[in-house]
């Protein structure tokens, strides 16, 4: 195991701190699926647990779906099914990222039209 650099946690601390909601939970992804890659179980599915506790229920379709997948993704990992589980991590999170990519460039769209009008 690598020795802990001095300072490293307090800038991981406040480099997740300072992610958008967007971002954290592809981050989540990331860790889940990076997780799988090194059949390390635990960190896995502390990872789905984190997206499942996450879910905004105002949302009730969405966030029922998901809790649905993450849950059979979650028991996957627990059974050692690591490779199946990562799969579907993958495809989560690609859509996730398009999501948040197609909401980061909607507000600059909307202003550049909003500029040609004015």
């Amino acid at each position: 195991m690598a020795p802990e650099l001095p300072g490293l946690k307090a800038y991981q601390r406040v480099q997740v701190e300072s992610m958008q909601p967007g971002e954290l939970i592809v981050a989540a992804y990331d860790v889940a699926i990076q997780a799988c890659e090194k059949r390390d179980v635990q960190r896995a599915a502390a990872a789905v647990y984190e997206l499942m506790n996450g879910l905004d229920f105002t949302y009730t379709d969405v966030a029922g779906q998901l809790v649905v997948m993450y849950d059979w993704i979650y028991r996957q990992i627990r059974e050692g099914e690591l490779e199946e589980a990562q799969r579907f991590l993958v495809e989560l999170r690609s859509a996730w990222a398009e999501i948040i990519q197609a909401n980061e460039s909607a507000p600059s769209e909307i202003s550049n039209g909003m500029d040609a009008v004015g």
